[in-house]
């Protein structure tokens, strides 16, 4: 299950700020019910994102680099 802190600063709008303030934090939005959601250009580096539904979201520019997808759902996602 996601920690529901990293999951609030996500849905604030504020990622990009706190994943600078927070460098060495690999977040946890594991099973997180993202599908549709607009993350262009997010940072989710080191993140784990195991079995997050993706689904129809749009991922453009974003950073998944060293991120942990597995089981993850990209059907429809733009990438």
């Amino acid at each position: 299950m996601a920690n529901q802190e990293h999951l609030a600063h996500l849905r604030s709008g504020n990622w990009n700020a706190w994943r600078q303030e927070h460098p060495t934090l690999a977040p946890d939005l594991i099973d997180a019910p993202l599908s549709g959601a607009d993350l262009r250009g997010l940072n989710f580096e080191k993140a784990h994102l195991r079995s997050v539904d993706f689904t129809g979201a749009r991922l453009d520019g974003a950073n998944l680099t060293r991120a942990s997808v597995e089981g993850a759902r990209f059907e429809g996602a733009s990438l």
